[in-house]
């Protein structure tokens, strides 16, 4: 008698087969012990589907194919069976695996806190840690990184005259990563700002696996915050962008700059002239991936 699958390793048969035959080979996998299933490839006249057992006695494909015929005279069997043995994944932790380093500008490398790097190891690149959860920012979405570029354009080289502007506005500030950056990369002080609580939340605690003093965390949209700042930065749709455009303008100081990203470089013509007509100059974009970020700067 063939042993059982280990406590480590779990079994998967894979069936290919038409869609009218599903309903009858499923029910013939469950009443066989299968644990589950997956819908893995649906086309035109044709399901991939698999299913998981915790123990399979059968392993013979050609075995499946006749106790299905026997079972069921006449009806459709799958075309194909494959069977495989698989290792149990250790499922609180295996999406971990999803979030590596990734480089960032020209000197931050975003990590997450299970795989930090050093600068050593990263050539010379400072970490930056976020936390994967709920709010938008993890370093891998083009208009996050593109943002991100901006803002380290925008100030000035560490060993340069000129000083960093002294706060930075992160409109929608999801994990915080864009505040998070400035403060990295010298920016004294930082105002970050969601309408999700569970955002505001995010960001402190990353601010905090960074080291740095947690920002000035506000629930709430831009109309919120009061007074004139030198750099704001706003990562959203472009709707949102729209709808905001009064508020951003308002707070971003006269001469300071305001960083917009968020949008597909299709929308580009229908996003400028909104912040033109608010006395928003551009000085520069970047494009990423169908996606586009611009550098604005307020008018005097």
């Amino acid at each position: 008698m063939p042993n059982p699958a280990s406590p480590s390793t779990y079994w998967v048969l894979e069936a290919e087969l038409p869609p009218d035959a599903e309903e009858l080979w499923s029910w013939h996998c469950f009443r066989c012990g299968a644990r589950g299933s997956e819908w893995r490839e649906e086309s035109p006249g044709r399901l991939r589907i698999a299913y998981f057992f915790d123990q399979l006695e059968q392993r013979d494909a050609g075995l499946w194919l006749k106790a299905f015929r026997e079972s069921y005279p006449g009806a459709a069997p799958p075309g194909r069976i494959g069977i495989t043995e698989q290792l149990r994944q250790p499922w609180d932790t295996a999406w971990h695996a999803q979030f590596g380093p990734v480089p960032a500008g020209r000197g931050l490398m975003v990590c997450p806190p299970w795989n930090i790097v050093t600068a050593e190891s990263s050539g010379g690149r400072r970490p930056l840690i976020i936390e994967p959860g709920q709010g938008f920012g993890t370093g891998r979405h083009a208009s996050t990184l593109l943002a991100l570029e901006l803002i380290e354009d925008a100030l000035p080289p560490r060993e340069g005259a000129r000083r960093a502007p002294s706060c930075l506005v992160d409109i929608g500030t999801g994990s915080g990563i864009l505040a998070i950056a400035a403060r990295l990369l010298g920016v004294p002080r930082a105002i970050a700002i969601d309408i999700e609580r569970a955002a505001v939340l995010e960001a402190r605690h990353n601010f905090a696996l960074n080291g740095l003093t947690p920002p000035l965390c506000v629930q709430g949209g831009p109309a919120s915050l009061r007074g004139r700042y030198p750099l704001v930065v706003a990562n959203l749709v472009l709707p949102l962008l729209d709808l905001v455009a009064d508020d951003l303008a308002a707070l971003t100081a006269p001469g300071g700059s305001l960083i917009v990203s968020g949008v597909l470089e299709s929308e580009r013509e229908r996003l400028l002239p909104s912040y033109l007509a608010r006395g928003c100059e551009p000085l520069d974009s970047r494009a990423r991936e169908g996606w586009i970020a611009f550098h604005l700067r307020r008018s005097a």
